[in-house]
Order: structure tokens, then C-alpha cells, then sequence
């Protein structure tokens, strides 16, 4: 029910497919956001950025502060922040974990320049569902979830910094297992030992 590339690097599922899947009795991951974006098309920041004397304009087919800042909140861009972009975190309540809960994932915003939350959803997916099956689900290069992440939004044309950390909700025990059943053969791979995969990617031109 996958659908591997040449590499054996795997692809996000379809809509079509998991609808298939869903049919003949399979369960997939289902995304829960927990954040929203501070972009400049959301109602409370636009009204922050034109309140103090900044626009929002739409540039390469996204809204900007200015016509140049795709965020409405960063710790740098100085220069935008006499026109409403803040620094200050935007804090929220969270519900509390269920067994339900298998992933936390935190990622930037050059993550999801070419992937949705579902389509990161349904990368975890397929990396769980076909653990037990010694898939190769990375390339050779990746070692993490977040490795895994990563290295498909640049597949898929990103070209922004892009950060990601991957937490697995299961028992570290359970998750590290799952990882070495799941990623390589490779006799000198590294594992982490904590249910914690991290991965950073800076592009030279950002």
C-alpha cells in the first residue's frame, strides 16, 4: 500500500489512497494543530500590522508586511518592526496528551513552503505502519524523523531555512525500537537513545 520511489525513499500517500486504505479496514494518523501561523492574511495580525502604519500586500503569490514579509512575528527583520511585526510569542492552552497521541512536531515555516501539516502527518504515518516491515524509509543520508521531514520538503522544491524537531510520544524504549527497525542496516548508523530526533537545514541563500 506504499508508494516508493527508485531511491526506495517513500512519498506522501494521496488523499485517494488512504481512502482506500480506510476502506479495507487500515487507521492512519490524523493531524491536530496546536499553533497558528502568524501570517499576515490572519484577521488579529493584519489589524496589528495596519494599526501601525504597515500594509499588507500580496508579492510571489503570498500576502507580505509591505509586500516583503511573509511573518508577522519574528526575533529579527528590525526593520519591519515599526510597522507591527512583534517579537512576543503567542501563548495558548493545550490539551492534555491521550494514548492517542503518538507525535509532536515542531517545525518552520520552510517545512511547509511544500508540505502540509497532513502531509507531515502522513509521512510519520507511513514510517509507523510499515516499522514492523523493515522499510527503507529514508534516504541514505537520513537518520531521523526530522532528517525524513526535512529531506522531502527539499525534495519537493523548498527553498527556505528549514528546522525541525520530531518527539514520539511512545515510550523512549518503543521509539528507539522502532527507529532501528525502520530507517537503516547501516552497521555505523547513529540512533538516538532519547525520544528526541532533531535536524537543522540552512540554505546558503537565506
Amino acid at each position: 500500500m506504499r508508494q516508493t520511489e527508485r531511491d526506495g525513499s517513500v512519498s506522501v500517500w494521496n488523499r485517494e489512497k488512504y481512502k482506500l486504505a480506510s476502506s479495507h479496514g487500515f487507521t492512519h494518523f490524523a493531524v491536530k494543530e496546536l499553533t497558528s501561523d502568524h501570517h499576515p492574511d490572519r484577521e488579529d495580525e493584519k489589524t496589528r500590522v495596519e494599526a501601525a502604519g504597515g500594509q499588507v500586500l500580496n508579492w510571489g503569490g503570498l500576502p507580505r508586511v509591505n509586500g516583503q514579509l511573509a511573518i508577522t512575528r519574528a526575533i529579527g527583520d528590525v526593520f519591519f518592526k515599526s510597522y507591527g511585526v512583534i517579537s512576543a510569542p503567542e501563548v495558548t492552552d493545550w490539551q492534555p496528551l491521550t494514548a492517542n497521541d503518538s507525535y509532536l512536531v515542531a517545525a518552520s515555516d520552510g517545512v511547509f513552503e511544500k508540505l502540509s501539516v497532513q502531509d507531515v502527518c502522513d509521512l510519520l504515518w507511513e514510517v509507523h505502519r510499515f516499522s514492523d516491515m523493515r522499510s527503507e524509509c529514508t534516504s541514505s543520508s537520513s537518520y531521523s524523523l526530522a532528517d525524513f521531514i526535512i529531506n522531502t520538503a527539499l525534495k519537493k522544491g523548498s527553498m527556505d531555512n528549514m528546522a525541525a524537531v520530531v518527539v514520539p510520544l511512545e515510550s523512549a524504549k518503543s521509539s528507539a525500537n522502532s527507529l532501528r527497525r525502520s530507517y537503516t542496516e547501516s552497521e555505523d548508523a547513529g540512533f538516538p537513545l532519547f525520544g528526541l530526533q532533531e535536524s537543522a537545514y540552512r540554505s546558503s541563500g537565506n
